[in-house]
């Protein structure tokens, strides 16, 4: 059985070892600590995960952060940020966000949105994301729930309502100058 022997510049040493069984594909690496680094076609490439089909190809995974960014359906606006945090993980086709943003001063028109989402959604499906925590939005009415749903094809966030109260109802939220929204989700990119 044939091998091949690395050796650090310092010190240590790994040993990578032909299959054991002719005609095996499966090359198994030693058990170690540290980090496995790729450079070249196989990085290039993807990591199959589960079998060799196209669907089991991993080939895009990146972390980032994301400016949300208030704006109206109408008018887009300015406004004035108390705080605007976001962060991303992209696996694949599918991105994680988490976002926290307060303003105390908008210019906006129309319904309220969130844009500036580091990828575009993919076309014709819609994702909602979990709001976790809303301090301020002015203008709801009590027992109303805010939501929120990554609209398709864009890099845009509605904000929507649901409840008993009168004001909204199963409907897009209005601008609103000032608020403080703490929200994550996951959708699909295109």
């Amino acid at each position: 059985m044939a091998s091949i022997k690395l050796t650090g510049d310092t010190s240590g040493e790994i040993t990578i070892s032909a299959p054991a069984v002719a005609g095996t594909n499966t090359l198994t690496l030693p058990a170690a600590t540290g980090n496995i680094l790729t450079d070249g076609a196989v990085a290039n490439n993807g990591i199959y995960l589960g079998g060799t089909a196209s669907a089991n190809l991993l080939d895009d995974y990146e972390e980032g952060t994301w400016t949300p960014i208030i704006a109206g359906t109408s008018t887009a606006g300015t406004a004035t940020y108390t705080i605007q945090q976001g962060v991303y993980t992209k696996i694949g086709d599918i991105v994680y966000i988490h976002a926290y943003i307060g303003w105390n001063s908008g210019t906006g028109s129309g319904n309220l949105t969130i844009t500036g989402l580091p990828f575009t959604s993919l076309s014709g499906y819609y994702y909602g994301l979990s709001m976790s925590g809303i301090a301020v939005l002015s203008g709801n009415t009590s027992g109303n729930v805010i939501f929120a749903r990554c609209e398709s094809n864009t890099s845009t966030i509605g904000i929507y309502a649901h409840g008993t109260g009168t004001t909204i109802n199963d409907a897009s939220y209005p601008y609103q100058s000032s608020g403080l929204m703490l929200w994550a989700g996951c959708y699909k990119a295109n």
